[in-house]
């Protein structure tokens, strides 16, 4: 019902894992594809790469592990 209320409202709609048993849903405005390019410009931000490395993730490249379905899926 979570999901199905957010979708009409975005272009794009991500489920991730998160930390411990959470999951993460992510509603974009857009549908431009994943840029590592810019994710690996963001991580030089020390307090977003905090945030990332408390959840075990320590390059931008991990990320995509905690990637589960898009809207489609």
């Amino acid at each position: 019902m979570i999901i199905a209320s957010l979708v009409p409202h975005f272009a794009e709609v991500t489920l991730w894992r998160a930390a411990g048993p959470d999951l993460l849903l992510l509603g974009r405005t857009d549908t431009a594809l994943f840029q590592f390019g810019r994710l690996r410009s963001l991580w030089q931000n020390p307090a977003l790469r905090k945030d990332f490395e408390s959840i075990d993730v320590h390059q931008p490249e991990g990320l995509v592990a905690y990637y589960l379905l898009d809207d489609a899926g």
